[in-house]
């Protein structure tokens, strides 16, 4: 989604080491995902959460958002691991 006209316009990857990934995403720990506007970043974690209540088989993952930046923490991460991560992130989390 990065660089598309309705995309996010920068990102980065946090490794964690209770988990292993193929490629850099979510799976990997967590992700910050930086959009044009604090609406659009709210708007992301809603389609996530969304998509993940209606298909369980895709798993669960914490978001929280602070201005237009949106942090995703894996669900397979403990819920402190998730609020450790926020903690030096700042945001609030995402509840619909």
């Amino acid at each position: 989604m990065i660089g598309r006209p309705t995309g996010y316009l920068d990102a980065a990857v946090l490794y964690d080491s209770a988990l292993t990934c193929d490629e850099p995403s979510a799976d990997c720990g967590a992700t910050i995902e930086i959009w044009p506007s604090a609406k659009d970043a709210t708007d992301r974690a809603a389609y996530i959460q969304k998509n993940l209540k209606e298909i369980p088989m895709l798993g669960t993952e914490y978001d929280y958002t602070f201005d237009s930046a949106l942090l995703r923490v894996n669900g397979k991460l403990k819920p402190s691991t998730a609020t450790k991560f926020n903690a030096l992130f700042g945001g609030t989390p995402y509840t619909p």
